[in-house]
């Protein structure tokens, strides 16, 4: 099967995912308010942070070394799990230990409890050992599997929040619970999938440790600052403004991150794709090419559907109190757009075994996202963390294209230009999955 083929498989799963989705969160976030839904929103910035610093992206490594046969699946899977819940449990004890600084500093504006904060550390354990298997089931190329792990996470997840939001009105309380729930089933699934692969080997072996860590530290610090370029912004949104301005950032932010679910779906499959070949095939450089023009493309395309449908899709599903959000969307998608397609680079430097050169380019936009959250956030509020977060995207992601430019030595024109090949290799896969379609269509009718 093609990359092609799989991530549209993939994307045509985050299409579904989302479209219930979006019933799913309008029910929530109209039961539970701007200001309540500010307040979930930061204690979901909890997990958030707690990935970025407390996950060695162990994961990511084995990915790569699998894809060179350096260790088995079932010893790598040991590996990294035990890791992980050794970084899950030693993050749970520091926010626990520090409980008092994480009240004062996200939850100035807001009372929450204690023992509702205990829970998401909870969940935070959970979801390392789910990322684990996530990246896992990437390496085998495993779509269907991955896709039904994503959905048992994301779909159950929701519909278990609207069950103790409406029928036991747990608010709160509720929204971790079904988080819970949803996260042990998703990792007890993928789990069953990678040992009917192959079984869990306990052995650490100390050498594809060190070797993993030598990688993986490069992915770390990479990861912390991207993810500092992305989500900066709204750590000082929940510092200075009251949770329902966080509330109007963050949700106007997830609708803009729609827009990356179609190079994520290509991403997902580039970077082990990319592993398992030579690092001097000139291949690797081709397909990450393709790859950004192809969904910058069908980003642009998305984007101008997004601008004119936003403010009436929020007005229905979510009512007038959340109007604001639309304008935090409607900044972030220049960034946004442009930042979802320069993630080709990133799995492209990530596949070579060239990490750091990701973690380079991202400090100077960080650098210059914090000295402008500091200057616009406390004065124009939302609109100053949007058009902050979206500038950062913005610098960070033409540095990563004339940096591949400089590696590749493929010519900037190349890279950036869409050619009519671009545009016949969209229709033809979206002729060929509409035929697809329809021929099963009349498989099914004649059966009947």
């Amino acid at each position: 099967m093609s990359i092609a083929q799989k991530s549209f498989i993939l994307f045509r799963r985050d299409l579904f995912v989302y479209a219930i989705s979006i019933v799913t969160s309008a029910i929530i976030a109209r039961t539970l308010g701007p200001v309540q839904m500010g307040i979930w929103l930061i204690c979901l910035m909890i997990p958030s942070y707690a990935e970025a610093f407390g996950r060695l992206k162990l994961d990511v490594s084995a990915v790569y070394f699998l894809g060179k046969k350096r260790c088995s699946l079932g010893e790598m899977t040991f590996i990294i799990n035990v890791v992980s819940l050794f970084f899950g449990f030693l993050f749970f004890v520091l926010v626990v230990w520090q409980i008092n600084f994480v009240q004062a500093f996200l939850f100035k504006n807001a009372i929450v409890p204690n023992s509702l904060i205990y829970l998401v550390m909870i969940f935070v354990v959970i979801r390392f050992i789910g990322m684990n298997y996530s990246y896992l089931l990437i390496y085998l190329e495993d779509v269907h599997a991955y896709n039904a792990f994503v959905f048992i996470q994301q779909i159950l997840g929701s519909v278990f929040a609207i069950v103790f939001l409406v029928f036991f009105q747990a608010k709160l309380f509720g929204m971790i619970f079904a988080l819970l729930f949803a996260g042990i089933l998703s990792v007890m699934f993928a789990a069953w999938k990678i040992q009917k692969k192959e079984k869990i080997v306990p052995r650490f072996d100390l050498g594809i440790m060190a070797d993993l860590i030598k990688f993986s530290y490069k992915l770390y610090l990479s990861g912390i600052v991207g993810f500092l370029n992305q989500y900066v912004s709204s750590l000082f949104v929940a510092y200075y403004l009251l949770p329902a301005q966080v509330a109007y950032f963050r949700m106007g932010q997830d609708k803009a991150l729609l827009l990356q679910k179609i190079p994520q779906s290509i991403s997902t499959i580039l970077y082990p794709r990319i592993s398992k070949l030579n690092d001097d095939d000139n291949n690797t450089a081709k397909i990450t090419v393709l790859s950004f023009r192809v969904s910058l493309i069908l980003m642009v395309l998305a984007a101008i559907a997004g601008i004119f449908l936003i403010k009436p899709v929020v007005l229905v599903l979510y009512g007038k109190d959340y109007l604001p959000l639309s304008i935090a969307f409607w900044i972030l998608i220049p960034g946004l757009v442009l930042s979802g397609a320069s993630a080709m680079f990133t799995q492209y430097f990530m596949g070579i075994g060239r990490p750091q050169i990701d973690l380079a380019i991202s400090i100077v936009p960080l650098i210059s996202q914090i000295i402008l959250g500091f200057i616009f956030i406390p004065i124009y509020g939302v609109i100053g963390a949007a058009v902050t977060a979206s500038f950062t995207l913005i610098i960070r992601s033409l540095v990563a294209m004339f940096v591949f430019h400089r590696i590749s030595k493929v010519p900037l024109r190349e890279v950036v230009l869409p050619t009519s090949e671009d545009f016949s290799l969209i229709f033809n896969f979206i002729k060929g999955q509409i035929n697809s379609f329809f021929a099963r269509f009349r498989k099914i009718k004649n059966n009947f």
